[in-house]
C-alpha cells in the first residue's frame, strides 16, 4: 500500500465513513464517493480495514459472545427481580442485584413530595424506573438464531424448473 492508501485505511477506521476518508486522504472530493468504494475493494486495505477493527474490538473487549450476552440479559430480564412482595422497589435490593440483572435498568427517577416544617405531612419518595426493551432484545437474539427471516423459500420438485426452462426457450427469438 502506498502512504495515501495507509492514510485512507486510518481515516475510514475513524468514522467507517470511505467516502469522507477518501476526502481526509487527498482525492478529490468530486470522485471521492467512488475513489472510497475502489479503495474497499481491494483486498490489502480490505485486509488492513479488518485488523484495525479487530484491534480496537480487542482493546474494547467486544466480542460476539459479549454481545449476545448482553442482548439476553435485557430479553430475559424480569420486573419481579427489582420490585419487594408488597410491590415497592427495594434500593439495597438492586445495589445488590448481579450485574446480568442491573443492565436491564435504562432509566431510574426519584421523586420526593410532601413534607412540612410542622410535621404533619410525612415525606413521600416514589421511585419509578424503565427497564429496556424486551422485544427490540428478543428481536435481535432470534434474527442472530435464524428464528425470523425476510426471505420466503419455497421448495419446487424439478418440473416447475423445466417448464420455466422451457418457455425461456419459446420467448427466444430465432
Amino acid at each position: 500500500m502506498n502512504d495515501r492508501q495507509k492514510r485512507f485505511v486510518a481515516e475510514y477506521l475513524i468514522d467507517l465513513n470511505a467516502t469522507q476518508a477518501a476526502i481526509r486522504s487527498g482525492y478529490s472530493q468530486k470522485t471521492a464517493n467512488e475513489q472510497g468504494a475502489r479503495l474497499l475493494a481491494k483486498a490489502r486495505i480490505r485486509q488492513a480495514v479488518d485488523e484495525g477493527q479487530n484491534r480496537t474490538l480487542g482493546k474494547l473487549e467486544i466480542t460476539r459472545e459479549r454481545v449476545l450476552e448482553e442482548i439476553a440479559c435485557l430479553a430475559y430480564s424480569d420486573i419481579a427481580d427489582y420490585v419487594r412482595e408488597d410491590g415497592t422497589i427495594d434500593w439495597p435490593l438492586i445495589k445488590s442485584l448481579p450485574r446480568q440483572k442491573r443492565v436491564a435498568i435504562q432509566k431510574l427517577i426519584v421523586d420526593t413530595t410532601g413534607g412540612s416544617g410542622d410535621g404533619k405531612r410525612k415525606v413521600v419518595e416514589r421511585t419509578r424506573f424503565e427497564c429496556a426493551s424486551k422485544i427490540q432484545a428478543l428481536e435481535l437474539l432470534g434474527r442472530h438464531l435464524k428464528l425470523f427471516t425476510d426471505k420466503l423459500e419455497v421448495a419446487t420438485d424439478g418440473a416447475v424448473a423445466e417448464r420455466l426452462a422451457a418457455g425461456r426457450k419459446r420467448l427466444q427469438c430465432p
